[in-house]
């Protein structure tokens, strides 16, 4: 199984969809340590879900995610 698909599993069940999200960002972290756009993009995909630009611009406004080089990002808490 790929990382995505391991992420989307895990973030699957999380509870509605803005925690889906945050659980998602935090899985991603943990396996890759920082993400790029295109394995954000995979993954919500798995999950069924749309604006991913929009979600991420999200996480980051509400500093869960942070982008320590640029296209490159992380979240903020991985234990949550």
């Amino acid at each position: 199984m790929d990382v995505h698909a391991r992420v989307a599993e895990a973030s699957a069940a999380a509870g509605d969809r803005a925690h889906r999200i945050r659980v998602a960002a935090i899985e991603l972290t943990r396996e890759l340590e920082v993400f790029s756009m295109e394995d954000w993009t995979r993954t919500l995909s798995l999950l069924g879900l749309e604006d991913e630009v929009e979600a991420l611009e999200r996480l980051v406004r509400e500093r869960l995610v942070y982008e320590p080089k640029p296209g490159f990002y992380r979240a903020v808490d991985v234990n949550p």
